[in-house]
């Protein structure tokens, strides 16, 4: 059974608001997505938030946890020198630490950047630098993509294990998030806060070079409310590392799984498996990115599985906090 580090236990009695920024009016609360996270965390500690179950180290984590890790991602991410506005880059699969960097960037005023694990390593250098990124986190599978770059990085061997280079990352940040928790990370008083910097695999128009986007704290907010009313989801996070076939099966069948989000090229797979067939309960699947065609609309309801077109960048932005 898995046990998380020790540094990921929060201690009893701990604060899960931010520090209020100064001057703010008494009836201004600026919009931010990291409110969710802690929000649950206050309402539902036990409950199990991520399951990433079909790696060779299984992890469970609890919304309490996860608040922990992501507070002490925050304060290791400071003593490395991370300052609001700065660019932080992340390169990995669907895991944990996708989840963790999402909350935990947001949570110094830094700017997430993920980054496509399909792009090639000239691709992920022109993004770095277009970027600025002060500091990359890179899962151990995608470590070739950043070959011979001079920004500092941490690898995550996604074991949530003591010795896993991404947690003694953690673990040095624990010492300071053990001190000051939540009220020692103030909240950024401008909603319009840029906080995530997503770009394209380069493939959209004539310029060749990926493009980026800005989203704000407020939009990040809005967008991961609109997708979780229309998803209807409360539900824990399953998160698989590859498109395979067989365990998403498994989770549909056996798991309990109610929702799941994926592009269309996913959808195809997943109606033309041979296992396709209609799940012990209703299933919702969030889509996004080009839109489906009507014949996968067809096939996926003719397996029980109700579509839900939405707006998205699939490979870099979650669909709810």
């Amino acid at each position: 059974m898995f046990t998380p580090t020790a540094a990921s236990i929060p201690p009893l009695g701990t604060s899960l608001r931010l520090k209020t920024p100064p001057n703010l009016p008494v009836n201004v609360h600026p919009l931010n997505p990291l409110d969710f996270l802690l929000r649950a965390a206050q309402i539902y500690p036990e409950k199990v938030a991520l399951v990433h179950s079909d790696v060779e180290y299984p992890v469970s984590y609890s919304f309490s946890v996860w608040a922990q890790r992501v507070q002490n991602l925050a304060y290791a991410l400071i003593q490395a020198g991370i300052k609001p506005g700065d660019r932080v880059a992340v390169i990995a699969p669907n895991s944990p630490v996708i989840a963790d960097a999402h909350q935990g960037v947001i949570a110094t005023r830094a700017i997430l950047t993920p980054i496509n694990t399909r792009l090639k390593p000239s691709e992920v250098e022109y993004i770095l630098q277009h970027s600025g990124a002060r500091l990359i986190i890179v899962d151990h599978e995608y470590t070739h993509l950043i070959q011979g770059t001079r920004i500092p990085f941490v690898v995550s061997n996604d074991s949530g294990r003591d010795g896993d280079p991404y947690e003694t990352f953690l673990n040095n940040g624990r010492q300071f998030s053990s001190e000051r928790g939540w009220a020692g990370l103030e909240a950024d008083a401008d909603e319009n806060t840029p906080c995530l910097l997503c770009y394209t695999s380069g493939t959209t128009g004539r310029t060749p070079q990926p493009k980026g986007v800005l989203t704000t704290l407020r939009g990040s907010y809005l967008a991961a409310i609109a997708n979780a009313f229309e998803g209807k989801f409360d539900v824990p996070l399953v998160t698989i590392r590859t498109v395979n076939y067989n365990h998403i099966w498994n989770h549909l069948l056996h798991s309990g799984v109610t929702h799941y989000c994926g592009a269309p090229t996913v959808q195809i797979g997943i109606v033309n498996d041979p296992q396709a067939q209609k799940p012990p309960r209703p299933v919702t699947a969030i889509i996004a990115g080009a839109a489906p065609t009507p014949h996968l609309i067809a096939g996926l309801e003719t397996i029980g599985i109700t579509p839900v077109h939405v707006y998205g960048l699939t490979y870099v932005i979650s669909y709810a906090t």
